[in-house]
């Protein structure tokens, strides 16, 4: 090994590769006995400095410095008028490295050198000819994004190919230790920068080429040419390796007349068949000579297995001698950050990989898409000071490949993050399943949280990384130990299960957001009195309040925001034009975030009844959400959405509607597989005008019904099969109920030919019930947990509540009341124990509009003959009963309840607002 060199030698040898220009003060005979620096802070007397042009600044300016340091010579692309021993060049960087590879012996020429290259895949198929090697009984070196081995000994560097000096070292040091064969990544950047000048390579692997460093290269066709003069080179005096499946591998192969040989699964030169995937592994067929390897490895991915394949022929074309039986891909070490799956205790599968261009993601995702039966969550990001261009290609290439993208920093470097975030979704649609999440350690945490068992989560873009880079500084981060540590934490009432950024709130609702800093809200609500630290106010204005009356007492507490409709001067304010659309808008995409089954449910009667059977039979076999109470409008349904817990596989939506457009409205934000329209009946008229506006509004939700529609037609209003189906008492439906068998507390009826029981005496809940069966049937659960749900389902209070006491049994209907449901009451009154008494307190049915005295006409024709009718209300008046109240309160304070006899039934039917069920207390 050369430790010094003449100065004549080395203008012999610049002049041999046509780089000499001329020189000063030099004589020739001068000995170098230093080495080469191109940074002058690390020169030392005797060395050589090259001035080098860079992207930050210019080596000429610190010819000085080196002189001062004690530098015998300096290599220039512009003399410097000073005395000093000079030699001026058309290319220093190319200079630098004939000079430290003659100075150092050419350590390359004393080793067999692979060189891979292409935009991805570079790493994993370095890592698969290492293991090759080793397993042939080679000793082996490899250097590459994750630094250099000598056989099993890591030592890290900074850059995928270290510069020349670096690399020179790094030979010279494996040599000593004895290195046969070295694998090394070849970057663009160090073609293109000369980092691999002087090096002679005896084999160049061409992977691929898709979109990466346009920062840097005009575009694909330059980006192209430099990775297509490295191998050209090679293929001159060496082995060219090709991937023909790649239509840039293509035209490489078309351009290189010998020594090339190409791979792929057809006019190829080495075949690759027989393909099979899982999430453990694949197996394979390809050729070494004349001997057909059946080869099975435990990296999972088509494009792996083209690594494989890749790293098995380009040992061969090295190695003939080597046979299949000298290989064993089956228990290889996981490159780290290569679709490296990660176990945790959380029992979601995560995938981390290094992913950071368009092609390297949609290649990924094809890849798990092979061994998946759940959603794919992706979280990626993009790097600062890179490549603009190619974030909204990474971003659609996710979303095409993902069922939801969770968008989060990587390495800002110098840029602003949201800038790079901004970027990324510019472009993304109302469509479009994505999550904003700055902090990637809550990324990742919250990707890992929404995944149920089956689903698969990819940490796209840093691999292996132990660092995130911020303004220039690493600070220690690393995705794989993020995923390996996270613990879920028990949740909290009221607290959101996913937290939101705020720029994912400004992007949801057209907002920009370049200079907000990091920050998530916990909760979301539309009530003052409610609002914790970390909250999101909705100021909703109605009829008797406005919430922009309480900003003041809201916005106190530093960490909350607050959604307005106002032009208010506050920083922490969003300004919408209106609050309760941007509500429904964040709630329909916070919704989109869980993995869950939805069901709609709207009608003029029996929602709340359907949603409880269904919910009882769902409840059985599933984590199951529904809506609470009466919350069914414009503002409880987003309230039910935002109550959503991450476990959750089913959610059950009852929709309800005083005005029109409001159902579509709701079954947009709730986008229900399963559709139900339970009845269509006169209700809300004073807004729906008939039974047509009744109609119109809830048959709209199917507009945004994805899956299956089911709808009661006994009164024929759905003409179209392309509703769906249809469910009822009339034969003409497609699922028709039929009685069998009635009791005192139970009704048993067939849904065409299958039976089911109800514990209710209630005739006409078995509709209800139908619904319920009927999806439950769709969602695959049997027969058996269908009853078991039926039996288990729990009384609603005061909707066909039956409270039986030792003289009497009372009919407790009183929460809501229209045409179609007080004639089912009074018909299931009048039929339930006819040798008892029979005795009903009628209140107002409400909302009726102009049509409110022709229905309680109507009303008063069904009870004609039934003497003990006491009525209350304005409308009642109509019924001539044979007492009438104005309000319930008179009722409570003149009617004598001790008069009702013994053996009675006592139906209490109204709507809400009449408070009817104050008798309760009274009967």
């Amino acid at each position: 090994m050369q430790s010094k060199i003449t100065v004549k030698r080395i203008i012999k040898l610049l002049k041999e590769n046509g780089l000499f220009q001329s020189k000063s003060n030099l004589t020739g005979d001068e000995i170098i006995t230093g080495t080469v620096h191109t940074d002058s802070r690390k020169v030392c007397p005797g060395d050589i400095f090259v001035a080098i042009k860079g992207f930050v600044t210019d080596g000429h300016y610190y010819i000085k410095n080196a002189k001062e340091a004690g530098a015998s010579l300096v290599i220039t692309e512009a003399m410097v008028t000073t005395n000093l021993s000079q030699i001026k060049v058309l290319d220093s960087r190319k200079a630098t490295a004939l000079i430290i590879n003659e100075l150092t012996g050419n350590p390359t020429s004393k080793l067999k050198l692979i060189g891979i290259t292409g935009t991805n895949g570079k790493t994993t198929t370095s890592f698969i000819i290492s293991n090759i090697l080793k397993q042939i009984g080679l000793k082996y070196g490899v250097i590459g994004t994750l630094g250099y081995y000598i056989d099993d000994e890591f030592f890290p560097t900074k850059l995928t190919t270290p510069d020349i000096l670096d690399l020179n070292k790094i030979f010279v040091k494996m040599l000593e230790e004895g290195v046969e064969v070295v694998v090394m990544e070849v970057s663009a950047h160090a073609i293109s920068l000369r980092r691999i000048n002087g090096l002679k390579f005896d084999l160049a692997c061409f992977t691929n080429l898709s979109r990466d460093h346009l920062d840097f290269y005009d575009n694909m066709d330059e980006y192209f040419k430099t990775k297509r003069g490295f191998v050209k080179n090679v293929a001159k005096y060496g082995k060219a390796l090709i991937n023909n499946e790649d239509m840039w591998g293509n035209k490489l192969a078309d351009d290189i007349s010998k020594n090339k040989y190409t791979i792929g699964t057809e006019n190829c030169d080495y075949k690759i068949e027989n393909i099979k995937i899982t999430m453990n592994g694949s197996e394979f067929t390809c050729s070494l000579g004349k001997e057909r390897c059946v080869l099975k490895t435990n990296l999972t991915g088509k494009y792996n297995i083209r690594n494989c394949a890749m790293g098995i022929i380009a040992v061969y074309l090295l190695y003939p001698e080597v046979r299949c039986s000298d290989i064993n891909l089956a228990e290889m070490d996981f490159v780290p950050g290569r679709l490296e799956r990660i176990v945790n205790n959380s029992g979601v599968t995560v995938y981390n990989d290094y992913a950071h261009t368009p092609d390297a993601i949609e290649k990924v995702l094809d890849s798990i898409k092979e061994f998946t039966s759940g959603r794919i969550i992706t979280i990626c990001g993009a790097g600062g000071d890179r490549d603009k261009g190619k974030r909204p290609e990474m971003f659609r290439k996710a979303l095409n490949g993902s069922d939801l993208v969770i968008i989060t920093n990587d390495n800002p470097r110098f840029e602003n993050p949201n800038d790079i975030i901004n970027d990324i979704v510019v472009d993304a649609g109302t469509n479009d399943n994505y999550l904003i999440i700055r902090d990637r350690k809550i990324a990742i945490e919250t990707a890992i949280k929404l995944a149920h068992s089956n689903d698969i989560v990819l940490i796209a873009g840093k691999g292996h990384e132990e660092y995130q880079e911020i303004e220039g500084v690493r600070h220690s981060f690393s995705d794989k130990e993020v995923a390996l540590n996270y613990r879920e934490r028990p949740s909290t009432t009221g607290k959101l299960s996913v937290y939101l950024d705020l720029v994912w709130i400004k992007k949801i609702l057209g907002k920009k957001f370049t200079d907000d800093k990091e920050y998530l809200f916990k909760y979301i609500s539309t009530d003052s009195r409610t609002v914790k630290p970390y909250s999101l106010f909705i100021a909703l204005k109605g009829e008797r309040f406005d919430g922009h009356t309480y900003l003041e007492e809201v916005l106190a507490e530093p960490t909350n925001w607050a959604i307005v409709s106002r032009r208010i001067n506050h920083p922490r304010c969003i300004c919408v034009e209106d609050t309760l659309y941007a509500y429904g808008e964040l709630a329909k995409h916070y919704l989109r975030l869980f993995n869950l089954k939805t069901i709609g449910i709207t009608g003029s009667a029996g929602k709340t009844t359907t949603k409880e059977y269904i919910y009882s039979i769902f409840n059985q076999r599933f984590k199951t959400h529904k809506t609470h109470s009466n919350e069914n409008n414009l503002v409880g349904l987003p309230k039910t959405i935002f109550n959503l817990s991450n476990k959750d596989e089913f959610a059950i939506f009852e929709l309800g509607s005083n005005h029109p457009g409001e159902i579509e409205r709701l079954a947009e934000i709730c986008n229900p597989e399963v559709g139900i329209i339970t009845y269509i009946g006169p209700s809300h008229l004073e807004f729906f005008k008939d039974i047509n506006g009744v109609f119109k509004e809830k048959s709209s939700l199917f507009k945004h019904t994805h899956g299956y529609k089911l709808f009661n037609n006994d009164l024929q209003l759905f003409s179209s099969t392309d509703y769906g189906k249809s469910i009822g008492f009339n034969r003409a439906n497609d699922l028709v109920i039929t009685f069998i068998e009635s009791n005192d507390d139970t009704i048993t009826f067939k849904l065409n030919d299958s039976e089911y029981r109800l514990n209710t005496p209630v005739p006409y809940l078995s509709l209800n019930a139908a619904f319920a069966i009927e999806t439950a049937s769709y969602f695959g659960l049997d027969s058996v947990t269908i009853q078991k749900g039926l039996n288990a389902t729990a009384i609603i209070k005061n909707r066909m509540e039956i409270i039986a006491r030792e003289d009497r049994i009372i009919i407790s209907d009183c929460y809501n009341a229209n045409p179609i449901s007080m004639n089912a009451a009074i018909e299931f009154w009048q039929n339930l124990k006819p040798d008892f008494n029979h005795i009903a307190f009628i209140g107002d049915m409400l909302e009726l509009g102009e049509n409110a005295d022709k229905y309680h006409k109507d009303l008063a024709k069904v009870l004609k003959g039934n003497a003990n009718i006491v009525t209350v209300g304005f409308y009642t008046r109509l019924l001539n009963s044979i007492s009438h109240y104005d309000s319930i309160e008179k009722m409570l304070k003149e009617y004598d309840f001790s008069s009702i006899p013994e053996r009675s039934v006592i139906l209490l039917k109204a709507s809400n607002s009449i408070k009817l069920n104050k008798l309760l207390e009274y009967l």
